[in-house]
This record gives C-alpha cells, structure tokens and sequence, in this order.
C-alpha cells in the first residue's frame, strides 16, 4: 500500500467522489428543531424542579402537623421557677410568653428550634436524650 492509496484506493478515485452538502450553518428548519427541543427539554427541567419542591413542601408540612400532633405545647413563665430555663438546641433562654415543645422525654425546646432540627435534619430523635420523638 504505497502513500497515495487508502483502503486499496488510489487517492485520485478518493477525490473524484461527490462533496456532500455540508454547510457550517444549519438551515432555518434545523435552527426552528433545534430551538424547539431546547425549549421543550428547558420546560421539562423546570417542571421537574417544580414538582420536586412542591414534594419537599409537603413533606415539611406533614413534619410539622406530626411534630405537633406529638409534643405538649407550654408557655413560658418565670415565675413558676423552672428546671429548664434555656434551649438546649440554640443555648438561647427562654422568655415569658413564649411557645415551647415538651417531648415525653421531659426535655423543652423553642418550637422554631425544635421544628427546625426535626424538619432539616430529618432527625426524628431529641438532641438530648436521643428519645424517639414519634415513639
């Protein structure tokens, strides 16, 4: 095979062989296909983010119906000299008037905090005692 062949071709047959029609451009029907699919996959993509947050919102409110269908509510007062005066999840005291979470395991809790630390971090035990919350 000497350098002027290819595949047992002489370079001269290889070069009479019809150009295809290859524009750098696509032509306004691709241009129109292209965009179309682009478009189509890009409403697919947001849809489907769409959908994922909506479940990650329901999720979060079943947490928390569940969260407090489980735990006993109480207003903080001083002066009924508590054994708890500060959030063990944010080291934060307790002010009068404020909405607490008491778990069965005695331990309290800032409702945001512990909403939070069951509804982020999918943690379905107390930060404490490690007690099964829904249990």
């Amino acid at each position: 095979m000497g350098l002027g062949d290819l595949n047992g071709e002489p370079m001269s047959k290889i070069a009479d062989l019809p150009e295809e029609n290859h524009n750098s451009h696509p032509n306004e029907e691709d241009e129109d296909e292209i965009f179309f699919y682009g478009m189509l996959f890009l409403g697919l993509g947001v849809f489907i983010f769409f959908i994922l947050v909506l479940v990650v919102v329901i999720d979060n409110c079943r947490a928390r119906r569940a969260l407090s269908k489980r735990v006993n509510k109480l207003t903080y007062d001083d002066s009924l000299n508590p054994t708890e005066t500060n959030c063990p999840i944010c080291i934060q005291d307790f002010i009068n008037g404020e909405i607490l979470y008491v778990l069965q395991c005695t331990h309290v809790y800032h409702k945001k905090c512990l909403s939070e630390h069951v509804i982020s971090y999918k943690n379905k035990r107390c930060p404490v005692c490690r007690a099964n919350i829904f249990g």
